[in-house]
């Protein structure tokens, strides 16, 4: 079965937990902290390859030690990452993470590379998007450069069922 991930690939950086956030101009120490590759779409690649699957990533990442970094963790995991394109000249987002005791999440997002994925970036990649059993679009609220219409001319290409299940 070929699943194929289209959105946002970043850094994930988590930290806590912490019982509550400072106040400004205030700093608490967190006992925890981790980084990783993430995103919507690159949490769901590593949990597929944990099962067994190995998606295909769409998307893309900056042009640095990050984007590097979460091409080897994907790829080390055993997803197909042809498909992520490093945008040149750009730093990679990250997603930084503040965990409280009790689980819940707040998060603080810079966009880096994610500000630069476009219509023409996912156009580039519709006939592999088309065959594909199942696709996955998260994030897509974190990329501002891809337009509605691009979206929902990929979808349009999408085996029917699949697009009604969607809608």
């Amino acid at each position: 079965m070929r699943i194929c991930l289209v959105g946002n690939y970043n850094i994930d950086q988590l930290i806590g937990p912490l019982d509550e956030l400072p106040p400004w101009g205030a700093e608490y120490i967190a006992p925890t902290m981790t980084i990783r590759a993430g995103g919507a779409v690159g949490n769901t690649a590593l949990a597929l390859c944990a099962l067994g699957v190995s998606p295909i990533c769409i998307g893309n990442v900056g042009d640095d030690a990050n984007g590097a970094m979460i091409r080897r963790e994907l790829a080390a995991a055993g997803a197909d990452v042809a498909g992520l394109v490093t945008t040149p000249d750009t730093t990679t987002g990250v997603g930084i993470t503040l965990v409280r005791t009790d689980g819940e999440r707040a998060f603080v997002t810079y966009l880096g590379h994610l500000s630069r994925f476009d219509s023409a970036l996912l156009q580039q990649h519709d006939a592999t998007i088309a065959k594909a059993d199942i696709v996955l679009f998260a994030g897509c609220f974190l990329l501002p450069g891809l337009s509605l219409e691009a979206l929902s001319s990929t979808l349009e290409g999408l085996p029917g069922a699949l697009v009604q299940a969607l809608a």
